[in-house]
């Protein structure tokens, strides 16, 4: 179980995602616009940020480049409506530290598959004691 902070300025859309991560068992915290967003997110600490690109009030691009400098561990979903999704955008979402990116519309399985995926690439950032580098990587850190 995971809290995920959903942010979309379509009602119907933030709803249906929230409920899609919901049923497989995440607390889910919903906000509206950017500026909703970021006063929740600094007020509560969050697993997974599920984010639009195209907000109205503020652009889904920046609220990530923020949330990935306060938090670098923060699992963090790029979602863009389909018409609006263009190449440059998604990768410029990734590039400013999105994990995931999905377009809508999408399936409640497919938000869920991106937002296990994030997660497991920040738990694997997160351990760098893991795999053929562990040994090195101990003795530099005691040293």
């Amino acid at each position: 179980m995971a809290h995920i902070l959903v942010i979309d300025d379509d009602a119907d859309a933030r709803r249906a995602m929230a409920q899609a991560l919901a049923y497989e068992g995440h607390l889910v915290v919903q906000a509206g616009d950017g500026r909703r967003a970021w006063t929740v997110f600094e007020a509560r600490v969050f697993d997974a940020v599920v984010c639009k690109v195209g907000l109205a009030d503020r652009n889904g691009l920046d609220l990530i480049f923020h949330f990935r400098r306060a938090a670098p561990g923060l699992a963090i979903v790029a979602v863009a409506q389909e018409t609006d999704a263009s190449d440059r955008d998604m990768t410029t979402a990734g590039c400013l530290g999105a994990d995931g990116l999905v377009e809508r519309p999408l399936e409640a399985q497919t938000l869920a598959r991106a937002v296990d995926r994030a997660r497991a690439l920040r738990d694997a950032a997160a351990t760098p004691t893991t795999g053929r580098y562990a040994a090195p990587i101990a003795a530099a850190l005691a040293s």
